[in-house]
């Protein structure tokens, strides 16, 4: 069985979306990386995530700016298009957001993903670092 729980992981490609800000100059080695509203996300992706037998996932799910037909493996409820603002999953602990579902949801994803490719940005850009001394 696979039990992911992890603070966020990050399914982000390299390539900026085009609707986010820009990101800020790179931080130092040791700085927190500020998740902002990447932070509620188990898994957060771009363009699609698959689930393997048995996978659990403890916290919410989100994709954007593709659609709940790019989630699969993870018999979501309802199983197609709502107009609710998230779906549910037996694998998922928290709420599966998708940027075709309703209210706000397509808004607060595309936030979230923003922020995520800033977190990767800002990550990918700090000087190496030994750690700590």
């Amino acid at each position: 069985l696979l039990h992911i729980r992890l603070g966020l992981l990050l399914l982000c490609s390299t390539a900026s979306s085009g609707a986010c800000p820009p990101s800020p100059p790179p931080k130092s080695a040791t700085a927190p990386v500020e998740l902002g509203g990447a932070r509620d996300f188990a898994l957060l992706a771009k363009d699609a995530a698959t689930s393997a037998v048995g996978a659990t996932f403890v916290g919410d799910l989100g994709i954007s700016p593709h659609g709940y037909v790019e989630l699969t493996g993870f018999a979501l409820n309802p199983a197609g298009a709502t107009t609710d603002p998230f779906s549910t999953s037996p694998q998922v602990s928290g709420l599966v957001y998708a940027s075709d579902y309703g209210g706000g949801t397509p808004a607060m994803l595309e936030a979230a993903v923003c922020d995520m490719e800033a977190i990767y940005f800002d990550a990918a850009s700090r000087p190496v670092s030994s750690g700590p001394s």
